[in-house]
């Protein structure tokens, strides 16, 4: 699965900046479990988004599509996280 991941990600061409605010999303995420306060956590995704959705256009102008493309990322590297999870879990019950 990650180096499906992988394989996906490098059509897109993302560089530094790009990979860094995407990381910066991934981290930042108000729908993470046991969070007491995830709107706050929301508030301080929103300027990533906005920098990455500015810089992802001008980088790119011909390419419009390009930053919903980039954000279905984060919904694959949480397939992958979660699947790892659950792998992790049915290891831990074969214990």
């Amino acid at each position: 699965l990650v180096f499906t991941f992988a394989n996906q990600l490098l059509p897109i061409e993302m560089d530094d900046t790009e990979t860094g605010l995407l990381s910066a999303i991934c981290l930042i995420s108000g729908d993470r479990q046991d969070l007491e306060e995830p709107s706050k956590v929301d508030q301080l995704q929103e300027p990533l988004l906005e920098a990455l959705k500015i810089y992802v256009r001008k980088r790119r102008p011909s390419k419009p599509h390009m930053f919903p493309k980039t954000l279905m990322k984060i919904t694959d590297l949480r397939s992958i996280s979660a699947k790892g999870a659950e792998r992790v879990i049915s290891l831990k019950m074969e214990i």
